[in-house]
């Protein structure tokens, strides 16, 4: 009992871990970034049937898509030890 009384505090001491070989990886503007929103499929399938593509859709889309191949690449380089 007297271990685990002593283990407790040190868990929860390792928890709180800095990685700083993430924020090297991906750099601190992208750690920064606000996560996407998340709808469900439903709300998806409606807004696209009735969606027509036009040229600021189709420009957003392509940054989103430079992003994520930016990003990609930067995973990609990062050496797994």
């Amino acid at each position: 009992m007297h271990r685990a009384l002593i283990a407790i505090p040190l868990f929860l001491a390792a928890g709180c871990t800095q990685f700083p070989e993430v924020e090297e990886a991906v750099g601190k503007v992208d750690l920064d970034q606000a996560y996407p929103a998340i709808s469900p499929l439903a709300e998806i399938d409606t807004a696209a049937a009735g969606q027509t593509l036009d040229a600021e859709f189709a420009d957003n889309f392509a940054g989103e898509v430079d992003d994520l191949k930016r990003r990609g690449d930067l995973l990609r380089q990062r050496e797994i030890e």
